[in-house]
């Protein structure tokens, strides 16, 4: 089912190479319902992406940063071994796969990753899975980026903490 995403990402002129078919399943799927007070919920069906591990990093050649975003927890713990393995920094943003990791599994994620991306609850978990300060995972990234919605974002970087006003 993913023919005509294929066809937008080529039409704004961006390479499909390394988007895999797999014919005997569907695309992830998610649906959220946001009231008017902001509360969500979501419904989410991971199709293809339970299958991410099919794929390799080294199947791409001249990557200069990688992401390691939700995605099947296999695929995730491969692709961060893989940058590693290959050098290639890249961005750990667990975001909703968070909750799939227990604190060792995390801590190996940080441990490969050049720079770490949360919202404030997830800095939260990720904490508490841990057991490690946010002071404690911003030494041990290149940078730590904790969002806070309209209170605007946090980073940590060489010691130093940098707040970042929200824009309204």
């Amino acid at each position: 089912d993913g023919g005509a995403y294929r066809e937008r990402l080529r039409d704004l002129g961006l390479t499909t190479d390394g988007v895999r078919v797999i014919d005997d399943t569907f695309t992830a799927q998610a649906f959220i319902i946001t009231d008017h007070d902001d509360n969500q919920i979501t419904a989410f069906h991971p199709g293809a992406m339970n299958r991410s591990h099919v794929n390799r990093v080294d199947d791409i050649r001249d990557i200069g940063l990688g992401i390691v975003a939700p995605d099947g927890k296999e695929g995730m713990q491969q692709h961060a071994r893989e940058f590693a393995a290959l050098r290639i920094p890249f961005i750990f943003d667990p975001g909703q796969g968070l909750t799939l990791f227990n604190g060792e599994e995390l801590a190996e994620l940080i441990h490969h990753a050049s720079y770490l991306t949360v919202n404030d609850y997830e800095a939260r978990l990720l904490s508490e899975r841990t057991g490690w300060s946010i002071g404690d995972i911003a030494d041990r990234v290149d940078a730590l980026v904790v969002t806070m919605g309209g209170e605007g974002s946090v980073i940590h970087a060489d010691g130093a903490t940098y707040a970042i006003p929200a824009v309204r």
